[in-house]
């Protein structure tokens, strides 16, 4: 795995209608992998927002853990797109980041993985009439 000179990339998502701004990105940390008896990035998602107060603050939504070396950092930063394109396509608004939609079957994959597990787990307001992402076939398919 290649050392990259940030720990962060940062997203921002805001409605222009109201106060509102959110920002995702990935943090991580060096962490002893027990599965190769090394140092590896450990990875999480991370939502910074303001609380009542207008101070910032950072939550994590997601620890993700030790990605594979076939992940780079491009093919991450097209996974927190595509994340963040969910929840904006489910609380309205307009595109603000383009997504690229010829994307490897991996970055798909670890977006739909990783949608599913804030899902499963609560940690993002997805409402009552959506849910999952969609598989595979059903984006093949248009079902």
């Amino acid at each position: 795995m290649k050392c990259v000179c940030s720990a962060q990339w940062v997203l921002t998502i805001s409605e222009l209608c109201g106060i509102f701004a959110a920002v995702m990105y990935f943090r991580f940390s060096l962490r002893h992998n027990p599965a190769k008896g090394k140092s590896e990035a450990y990875y999480r998602l991370i939502e910074s927002y303001r609380n009542q107060t207008d101070r910032v603050c950072h939550r994590t939504l997601l620890n993700v853990g030790f990605l594979d070396d076939t992940i780079n950092i491009d093919e991450l930063n097209q996974v927190r797109r595509i994340i963040c394109k969910r929840y904006q396509d489910i609380k309205g608004g307009d595109e603000l980041f383009d997504i690229h939609y010829h994307n490897p079957q991996k970055v798909l994959d670890l977006a739909d993985q990783l949608w599913n597990d804030l899902v499963d787990q609560n940690r993002i307001d997805v409402g009552q009439k959506h849910g999952k992402a969609p598989t595979a076939r059903q984006r093949t398919h248009g079902l």
